[in-house]
């Protein structure tokens, strides 16, 4: 059964998630361990605030319910823990200043499902990293884990809370297409301007 919502942001974002992927390139076969730890530093910039805001709306917990499980901070904190970076260091790294606006149903719908719908696409990259750098599932290689075998059910789960109540429409698309430009900006200028 198709979910209109996921098929109509899927349509909306195609271009700038394409874009994103283009930039990163994940899957070049001469990615080290030391651009790993860079792009996972990366996300922690990017999710650790995002996921702090998004934490705070008490209501997130009624538009998804088991969002308390679903946020990825704690799995880059593990993955770079992994890799030798100390508490303090990854207190310290730098946040992104340019996030998506998540203070309603809609615009919080349309940044998960970017973040969510990434857990998809961890599971090709979690297999990829494990050839390539040689880490294991619980030893570097969490985040890109997601949910593990769980991972299309929950993805599917999310896909029916979007389905649920009204939505303002424009919104939800233009917040997802946000959310993907903001993370694009993150990796492919914020980051590079740092000191």
């Amino acid at each position: 059964m198709t979910n209109p919502r996921l098929t109509a942001l899927r349509e909306h974002t195609r271009a700038e998630h394409l874009r994103l992927e283009q930039h990163l390139n994940l899957l070049r076969a001469d990615f080290s361990l030391t651009q790993y730890a860079d792009l996972l530093k990366g996300f922690l910039g990017y999710y650790r605030p995002l996921e702090q805001r998004l934490l705070a709306l008490t209501a997130i917990r009624d538009w998804v319910p088991d969002y308390d499980q679903r946020v990825k901070t704690p799995l880059l904190v593990q993955d770079l823990t992994t890799l030798g970076y100390d508490a303090a260091c990854l207190a310290n790294l730098p946040s992104c200043p340019a996030l998506p606006d998540c203070h309603d149903r809609s615009r919080v719908m349309g940044c998960l499902y970017v973040l969510e719908g990434s857990t998809l696409g961890g599971q090709m990259l979690q297999r990829h990293f494990k050839r390539q750098l040689a880490l294991e599932e619980h030893q570097g290689l969490t985040f890109f884990t997601g949910y593990g075998p769980d991972t299309p059910t929950r993805w599917k789960q999310f896909g029916a809370w979007l389905e649920q109540g009204p939505l303002d429409e424009s919104v939800l698309l233009a917040t997802a297409r946000q959310t993907f430009l903001s993370l694009e900006g993150w990796f492919t200028t914020d980051l590079k301007t740092l000191p």
